[in-house]
């Protein structure tokens, strides 16, 4: 009977990153750079996604503070841990960038 009302035991598949994630990513990465602090976004052939937040010590040497990376048009499992360090980088560039939700 479930199965005629349209239900399933079947889980749903991830839904991937693609160009448009992509594209809010990068108006992202804008925004925090407006601020005046350095953040590098690199995109690969392969669809992994790079995002890299530099901060400078009392020397003004440059390090990395905190990197994400993840892949588009992946499925499943990968679809799934990407979609999640995405999703943990955009707050984060929002934090940044003063953008948090206070909610």
């Amino acid at each position: 009977m479930r199965e005629l009302l349209g239900a399933t035991n079947e889980e749903e598949e991830p839904i991937p990153l693609d160009l448009e994630d992509a594209e809010y990513l990068l108006r992202k990465v804008i925004a925090v750079r407006n601020t005046g602090k350095e953040v590098s976004f690199d995109y690969y052939s392969n669809g992994n996604v790079a995002v890299w937040i530099w901060r400078k010590d009392s020397k003004e040497k440059r390090y990395i503070d905190k990197s994400f990376d993840f892949y588009l048009y992946e499925k499943g499992r990968v679809a799934e841990t990407s979609r999640e360090v995405y999703n943990e980088c955009i707050k984060y560039l929002e934090q940044l960038a003063g953008e948090e939700d206070d909610n």
